[in-house]
């Protein structure tokens, strides 16, 4: 109490007296503690009964006001400070905890020192050296009363650290190797980057990471996570020799990959499928709310699902090289010992939940290396050897996933839909490659004349194109390049726009018609078909790739296109595309005949374009009437139109095509050479649930033409050809999307006869669907067949929007190298904008 007393009085004369000079305070307070801690005292009595925690408070200020009136230069109290090596004195003080209660004072005078100072501390040697030793002190024993402001004053480094990664070095266990250099005088150790040892990053410990993950054990989940955040400040550290300290010489990767394990393994497989898929938890917020029902098992499944997203967020911000270690371990700790043998069990009910679990680690990860890494689990690599037996166990996997997705089980059956629904979103090149393209690559689905003309996937009807480059007869081998051939266009559009606007003065700028010709192509056509203006998109039927949609809201205004690259290496690249260059519709023939006499040069261009437009529109009309009239529902519905439709398919074209570009030119791997054309496991799935989609249940034949949606976006011309265009010519006996489509068509008109007010029961259907009607009309077996009519008639229209996005997407590119590489064109265009 009489302490206390002294310290108003103490402070109250500082008050009434003058000002004195900051240095002069900062030594009495300095002075006043040395005083407080050597005089003669009860050993028990805590540092809180003394008035050693006000004069390390006034110390700290003093500093922060000095630094302030300063101009970056060096002050006189901390001069002071370092010179009579005030932190080495605490740092005994604290390590002894003399008197009680010290430890934690000298705590909050670092972190305060530290963190509030403008300019770097750390490179100082009587700096560096206290804090470091200091670190060693944090986390000794666990549940300490100081473990909060042991967590702060770790976590204050790293973030100094953060702004000056250069200084982590000097945080490193230094060991003298066989080179290593002694140093040659005093004056060197009083340097501010100490460079006494040759630092060996692979036989060096990071103690300040270290600490953080002993103190990220702790119970108190405050001081668990704010451990987590220094270690992401870490592991983020811009300094190779840290990464390869902690990646090489710490146990940091190993201990976070065996949470992601013991937290999985903890969660019970009697979990109910759709409460795993509907459960969602982040980092730090893992309680979740008191609004969710509980259940067993919720507490294991979001204690995982906030351990996972941590790792995840860990690899997304970490150094490479450290990511890469973390994603080794998790491989070797929880993919193939515990995730893989989960996956291959024997019970139904035990795939269910475990899929359904895999199907959340895939929605979470968001980490290119993390996803790529669990891609290369489920699907198997590129390229695999026979003699890998990782690459075998991981190919055999992939396939009994794929044939689950047909199980008798309906709930295994749709769960394991909906994890390729996941993957495919994920736009990994190595997903599409050896899912679908990996089959479509050399051409074999077209007849022999048309691989023979270099891939041209157009019937006979539309195979009058002009010539325009070599390099056509490369389609064999096509791959997925959309972000080389992208820059391919553009460097030719530049050049041929820089040379012509030398030549000719006055031209109109390329990317003037670049704008012209997307907002032509985009805003001011629609899809010609009868009484398309009455056409519903429904709100709740408006895309059968539900997921996908709630995920990416769309726009209120329709983005510009994006271009649409041809992905064939060596491919021409100023030719027209194959069947996708559609614009405004109308009476092609009509249209024809207001051309005024183009000059024998520009007609060939004009005439190009035409078949262009009109296979275009062939295509897309085709795909509209490709069911019978007598069971479209469309237009009793209140809502009309393609609008949303078309919306929707910019939004999603676009994503693809950006995710697309970030694609490496490198194939992943050469196609086998086959004898003959297989679909492939994949595709032939995806057409056999799709043709026996009429007696499948609504949420089976939702996800299924959300697959097929899914491919259609991707931007590769035989993919693209394969699902979007029904005039291409196939070999014989090989199915594509249209002749399936036709085979329903047909089957559903037959039963449609057999069925007294078939179109009323499946507008019945359509309005319990939409949520505007509660009323049953029919058995469950029925209702599966009105219910699948709904669904493929939205099917059709959304691709048909698909194909009409895609269509004047590339057209604008198109146009972009043709009308910069020859003035007249410009010319041909104009008169073609006119019809």
């Amino acid at each position: 109490m009489f302490g206390r007393l002294a310290s108003f009085v103490q402070q109250a004369a500082e008050v009434l007296a003058p000002s004195a000079p900051l240095q002069d305070d900062f030594i009495h307070h300095w002075k006043a503690v040395t005083h407080q801690l050597l005089a003669p005292r009860d050993e028990h009595q805590p540092v809180e009964a003394t008035n050693v925690p006000d004069h390390l408070t006034n110390m700290v200020e003093l500093l922060n006001q000095e630094e302030m009136e300063s101009d970056g230069t060096t002050g006189p109290c901390m001069e002071y400070l370092l010179q009579h090596k005030i932190l080495e004195t605490l740092l005994a003080l604290g390590r002894a905890d003399s008197p009680p209660g010290m430890k934690q004072q000298v705590l909050k005078f670092f972190t305060s020192v530290i963190g509030r100072a403008q300019q770097p501390l750390l490179p100082h040697i009587h700096v560096h050296k206290p804090v470091l030793r200091l670190i060693h002190c944090c986390a000794e024993s666990r549940a300490s009363p100081t473990e909060g402001d042991e967590v702060h004053f770790l976590c204050t480094v790293a973030s100094s650290l953060q702004r000056h990664p250069h200084l982590a070095n000097v945080f490193l266990e230094q060991r003298p190797t066989s080179t290593a250099a002694e140093p040659t005088s005093a004056a060197s150790t009083k340097s501010p980057r100490p460079q006494a040892y040759t630092i060996d990053p692979d036989h060096s410990k990071f103690h300040l990471l270290a600490a953080l993950l002993e103190l990220s054990k702790s119970e108190d989940r405050r001081v668990s996570l704010k451990a987590c955040e220094g270690m992401l400040l870490c592991a983020s550290l811009d300094n190779e020799s840290t990464a390869r300290s902690i990646a090489n010489n710490s146990p940091f990767c190993q201990i976070l990959a065996d949470r992601v394990q013991s937290t999985f393994a903890s969660i019970p497989l009697d979990l109910p499928a759709q409460k795993v898929l509907s459960c969602s938890a982040k980092w730090g917020m893992e309680g979740g709310t008191d609004e969710e029902p509980a259940y067993e098992g919720r507490t294991e499944l979001r204690a995982w699902l906030s351990c996972l997203d941590y790792f995840d967020r860990l690899v997304l911000s970490s150094h490479s090289i450290i990511a890469s270690a973390l994603l080794q371990s998790l491989d070797e700790r929880f993919f193939k010992p515990q995730l893989q043998p989960r996956l291959a069990q024997m019970s139904e009910h035990g795939l269910v939940v475990t899929t359904c679990l895999v199907t959340k680690l895939v929605e979470v990860v968001t980490a290119p290396l993390l996803v790529h890494g669990l891609i290369l689990l489920l699907i198997g690599p590129g390229s695999q050897s026979d003699s890998d037996s990782d690459s075998v166990d991981q190919v055999e996997l992939c396939q009994h996933l794929i044939s689950r997705c047909d199980h008798v089980n309906e709930e295994l059956s749709l769960v394991s839909l909906q994890l390729f629904n996941l993957l495919l979103q994920k736009n990994d090149p190595l997903v599409i490659h050896r899912l679908v393209l990996h089959y479509l690559a050399d051409d074999l689905h077209l007849k022999p004349e048309a691989r023979e003309n270099g891939g041209d996937q157009r019937g006979t009807a539309e195979s009058t194109r002009p010539a325009s480059g070599d390099g056509g007869g490369e389609g064999k081998n096509s791959t997925l390049t959309p972000g080389a051939h992208v820059s391919a266009l553009a460097e030719q559009a530049d050049s041929a726009a820089a040379s012509e606007s030398e030549s000719q003065s006055g031209t109109q700028s390329p990317g003037d018609l670049s704008s012209q010709v997307s907002s032509s192509s985009v805003d001011s056509s629609r899809p010609e078909t009868p009484s398309s203006e009455n056409r519903p998109a429904e709100s709740s039927l408006a895309t059968s790739s539900t997921t996908a949609s709630a995920e990416q809201p769309n726009t209120p205004t329709s983005p510009a296109p994006v271009p649409l690259t041809s992905t064939t290496p060596g491919a021409p690249t100023a030719s027209a595309p194959q069947s996708l260059a559609f614009a405004s519709g109308g009476d092609s023939s009509a249209a024809r005949g207001r051309v005024a006499s183009p000059s024998s040069d520009i007609e060939p261009l004009v005439q190009q374009l035409f078949a262009e437009r009109n296979h275009s529109e062939l295509i897309i009309n085709t795909i509209l009437t490709m069911l019978p009239e007598t069971v479209k529902t469309s237009l009793h519905m209140p809502t009309s139109g393609y609008d949303e439709y078309v919306r929707d398919a910019q939004n999603q074209v676009a994503r693809c095509f950006t995710a697309c570009q970030k694609w490496s030119s490198t194939p992943l791997y050469i196609p086998p050479e086959h004898g003959q054309f297989t679909e492939g496991p994949f595709l032939r799935l995806l057409f056999n649930k799709l043709q026996r989609s009429l007696d499948q249940p609504y949420e089976i034949n939702l996800t299924v033409t959300g697959l097929l949606t899914r491919l259609a976006y991707f931007p590769h011309r035989n993919l693209h050809a394969y699902l979007l265009d029904p005039f291409i010519p196939l070999s014989d006996n090989v199915r594509s999307l249209h002749s399936v489509l036709r085979q329903i068509s047909a089957e559903l008109s037959i039963r449609a006869q057999r069925t007294p007010d078939f179109q009323g029961n499946v507008l019945a259907a359509r309005k319990r669907l939409s949520g505007t009607s509660n009323f049953e009309t029919a058995t469950s077996q029925t209702n599966h067949l009105y219910e699948a009519v709904v669904v493929l008639e939205e099917f059709c229209k959304e691709l048909a929007a698909i194909a009409f996005v895609k269509s004047a997407a590339y057209s604008t590119v198109q146009s972009r190298i043709e009308l910069t590489c020859v003035p007249r064109l410009v010319k041909a265009w104009s008169l073609l904008s006119c019809l």
